[in-house]
């Protein structure tokens, strides 16, 4: 097989991709090697930031949402600090502030029971329903 035959199958558009190929790879590297290192840290994206930054940047800015089962347990170690600073009459205070509220809610389910479909409520069953969030 003669080199002929080789370069009358080559384009002269195959072999100008190939001559810029070649000549953008070699000022690549001379840069890389030789160039200034202050156009090395500038920024590359637009000044307004491309689609992809900006979604980033709006997803740090949004709330984080947590999951119910840490963010009940974050609840929780609030409410167990806030508990250990009070008094005991403050305590006492916001048991019966806490005993009227559950009576209220006894008393409108009550009043609401055939609007919800609700059998028979017990007050022990509201407490004990309570006592799962405490």
């Amino acid at each position: 097989m003669s080199l002929d035959v080789i370069f009358e199958n080559l384009s002269s558009t195959y072999i100008f991709c190939l001559v810029t190929t070649f000549l953008a790879v070699a000022v690549a590297m001379y840069s890389s090697l030789y160039g200034n290192e202050s156009w090395k840290n500038q920024r590359t994206s637009p000044p307004n930031g491309s689609g992809i930054q900006q979604y980033e940047e709006q997803e740090e800015d949004d709330e984080v949402e947590m999951d119910p089962v840490i963010d009940f347990m974050a609840t929780q170690k609030i409410i167990s600090k806030a508990r250990a600073n009070l008094t005991e009459e403050q305590l006492q205070e916001e048991k019966e502030v806490e005993a009227q509220q559950l009576a209220a809610i006894f008393e409108l389910l009550k009043k609401q029971e055939a609007e919800l479909n609700t059998s028979e409520i017990d007050k022990t069953d509201l407490e004990d329903q309570l006592g799962l969030y405490r």
